[in-house]
């Protein structure tokens, strides 16, 4: 929030000017405090005091709700929970490039549009568009080569070349090549588009669905790897070299990565990352299914097995990794709720900050922020958090110890 005096051609980008006017002498009293919506119960913060004539430049990416109060304005933060002098109430979300005008007068508030605001998803579908004609025509032409392709050399030739091709699964690789372009949006600030963004703390939205993916993606070609290594011969004791490798250049690369920056210093570098617990779940997951390989070819030698045999030959045959799932699943959630936390509620999964108006400041996330802190250390962890913009919270990290668990999980 900012104050400027209120110009179509001062609005920016995802911003609305707000016109406050009031014509009472006595509202020097009166004072404008504001709560964006993405706060779950957080304390109102104190915006500007209601004079003659102020104008006001707001985000609008977040709902906010405001509150008039009759106050001195001495305190930077109200909490909600206090309903007393309390002028007036608004719930609005300000439209980009909209001017808005906010009149106070005789302890009544008056809201109107003086300006509507764009509509801030023409590019966004203008773009898809774009991209949804490109891969069309891309995919028209492929067909159209493979028509002229199989008119020339026949169709005998192309199932002998067909043989020479490596098998993929083309629908994996679709999803990955998808997966990987939504990231690089998502990464770049998804055109500070909110609902594909990674959420402030509570809820999901379209950004927190693509870490899962491509660990879902990874948990689905790790099977299809090893089973083929294993069909050409190749040693356990081979394979077991091989994820070993692979996941300590994934770890090493991500921490690599975390050194970019003017002030990256040893003592300050972040151990965790994306890379780093794509490496851990690597690493565990390949050497569970190595240890344990789908037996569904010793239950299921009956030619004829029973209803229940059938039914539950998924769950069977891949019982081993069922075992362990269930161990980390439980292992995490004794940890997350059962561990005791100093200073804080055994089990609290709240952002810290001014999160219930700051009665837990330092417990950002729990028992995962407190094992990363004591494990760690408070220097090698990530010190700005989505939460830290709206809840104020202090360092945590979102690729931290504890989260491996999950990730483990939704690969096995």
């Amino acid at each position: 929030m900012d104050k400027f005096n209120c110009s179509y051609d001062r609005v920016k980008f995802d911003e609305a000017c707000v016109n406050v006017i009031s014509d009472d002498n006595e509202n020097f009293n009166k004072w404008l405090y504001s709560l964006s919506m993405d706060c779950l119960l957080c304390p109102y913060k104190r915006i500007a005091q209601i004079s003659n004539n102020i104008s006001l430049k707001f985000s609008t990416i977040e709902t906010l709700k405001w509150r008039i109060l009759n106050n001195n304005g001495s305190e930077e933060y109200v909490s909600s929970k206090i309903t007393s002098n309390i002028v007036c109430e608004l719930m609005l979300h300000l439209g980009q490039y909209g001017l808005y005008e906010l009149a106070v007068q005789n302890n009544n508030c008056n809201f109107k549009t003086i300006k509507n605001p764009t509509y801030p998803y023409t590019e966004l579908f203008i773009t898809l568009g774009v991209i949804i004609f490109i891969l069309c025509g891309i995919s028209a032409g492929r067909s159209f080569w493979h028509m002229i392709t199989k008119c020339v050399t026949g169709v005998k030739d192309e199932s002998n070349n067909k043989k020479l091709t490596k098998r993929r699964v083309k629908a994996l690789d679709t999803f990955r090549g998808a997966s990987t372009l939504f990231m690089i949006f998502v990464n770049d600030g998804s055109g500070s588009y909110t609902v594909l963004e990674h959420t402030i703390w509570d809820g999901m939205l379209l950004g927190d669905i693509v870490f899962p993916c491509f660990i879902w993606i990874m948990g689905v070609c790790i099977p299809i790897a090893l089973s083929a290594q294993l069909k050409r011969g190749v040693s356990k004791l081979q394979i077991s070299y091989s994820i070993l490798k692979r996941s300590f250049l994934l770890f090493l690369i991500g921490v690599s990565l975390n050194t970019l920056g003017t002030d990256a210093q040893v003592e300050n570098i972040r151990i965790f990352g994306v890379l780093q617990r794509f490496g851990v779940t690597y690493l565990v997951v390949g050497l569970v299914y190595l240890c344990f390989p789908s037996q569904q070819s010793k239950i299921f030698r009956n030619p004829s097995p029973t209803w229940i045999m059938r039914k539950m030959q998924d769950i069977l045959s891949l019982l081993p990794h069922w075992f362990v799932m269930l161990i980390l699943v439980i292992v995490h959630c004794a940890l997350t709720f059962c561990l005791p936390v100093p200073g804080c509620p055994t089990g609290y999964l709240g952002p810290g900050g001014r999160h219930e108006d700051g009665k837990y400041f330092n417990c950002t996330g729990g028992a995962t922020g407190y094992i990363d802190k004591t494990v760690l250390t408070l220097n090698h962890i990530y010190h700005y958090p989505t939460s830290r913009s709206v809840y104020g919270s202090g360092p945590f990290d979102p690729e931290g110890i504890l989260g491996n668990f999950c990730c483990l999980s939704l690969q096995l």
